[in-house]
């Protein structure tokens, strides 16, 4: 023997017996497999010149998250998502759709409050409620502080007007008091704003009378 192997990707060299000096030192090919470093996401093959390397994959792998939906390799950790693979809240009569974690299944009850459709035209602001789509009989949105249809800008000023007790300006609690706490506050026309510039807001009043 000329030279020892000095692991799994070298190779070693023997004199050929004729003449007075060892090979040049030789390698395993850059595709030959080698000691596993544990992570799903790196390779583990010879680099060709005698070091078992690991390079980044981007393979099918598993954080161990149902919610956050099918996992891949990137920069060597599990670290690209699909997203939440369940409906969630979409409007529709089926309140039962948001991801349960627990469970690895799209069975989860939809926020309270989320919009739906109950499938029955004589009710209104139909709205998701302990997973069941409720509708309300009566025409009344929360937030509406004008009472003319529509969620907008001018509604969350005349809550406000009203949190304040500017005066003149008074807004029915069923109207007004989004968290249905009793009160109309600052707090409420601030969840009306939310709601009518289309960010999450969840506006809970109490009911009409």
């Amino acid at each position: 023997m000329c030279r020892p192997s000095s692991g799994l990707c070298d190779l070693t060299e023997s004199c050929n017996g004729i003449g007075t000096g060892c090979p040049a030192d030789s390698f395993q090919p850059a595709t030959t497999a080698c000691t596993s470093d544990d992570n799903a996401c790196t390779d583990d093959k010879c680099d060709g010149a005698g070091t078992c390397a690991h390079p980044n994959n981007t393979v099918t792998c598993d954080d161990g998250l149902y919610c956050n939906g099918t996992d891949s390799c990137s920069s060597g950790t599990c670290s690209q998502h699909t997203g939440n693979p369940c409906p969630g809240a979409d409007g529709d009569g089926d309140c039962t759709e948001s991801c349960l974690e627990a469970q690895d299944n799209c069975n989860g009850n939809d926020p309270d409050q989320a919009s739906c459709n109950d499938g029955n035209s004589a009710t209104f602001n139909d709205r998701c409620s302990s997973g069941l789509c409720v509708g309300s009989t009566s025409n009344t949105i929360c937030g509406d502080a004008d009472a003319n249809g529509v969620v907008n800008a001018t509604d969350a000023l005349k809550v406000l007007k009203a949190a304040v007790a500017q005066s003149g300006n008074v807004c029915p609690l069923y109207l007004c008091d989004t968290d249905s706490n009793g009160l109309v506050q600052a707090g409420d026309s601030l969840r009306v704003l939310k709601k009518a510039v289309g960010q999450p807001a969840v506006l809970q009043c109490p009911p009409a009378p």
